[in-house]
């Protein structure tokens, strides 16, 4: 089961780093695409290893773990582009962004999933 948990306790600026390749990997893909888009540069060899072997949804749900609590303003023109194809709507933050994509991402890979794999109500089992 996909779980995304916010990496910061408390609220206030996300890695700049972090907030820069989101939004390029948005505006390079648009908001349907951006997992597949995503290119961060490490400084250890170790973690850019990491970063290389993980899945695209696997990157995704880090950045967007990261940037859960991110009191950060969000670009006007990235915020027009996500408000058009998500609910998106209230506060401008990064933290606020971070949310609405990992509950698309949810839904998204949740509807990709195997029907074995999908949650499913709990039945009894009735003879």
């Amino acid at each position: 089961m996909l779980t995304i948990k916010a990496r910061q306790r408390h609220p206030g600026h996300g890695p700049g780093f972090i907030t820069a390749a989101l939004c390029e990997a948005i505006e390079e893909r648009r908001v349907k695409d951006w997992p597949d888009a995503l290119k961060i540069e490490f400084f250890r060899q170790e973690e850019q290893e990491k970063w290389d072997r993980a899945t695209a949804e696997d990157r995704a749900v880090w950045v967007v773990g990261h940037l859960f609590a991110c009191g950060d303003i969000v670009p006007g023109s990235l915020y027009t582009e996500v408000s058009e194809e998500l609910d998106f709507h209230g506060r401008h933050t990064f933290g606020a962004l971070a949310r609405v994509l990992a509950r698309d991402l949810k839904r998204r890979l949740a509807a990709e999933a195997p029907p074995l794999l999908q949650k499913t109500p709990r039945r009894q089992f009735v003879i």
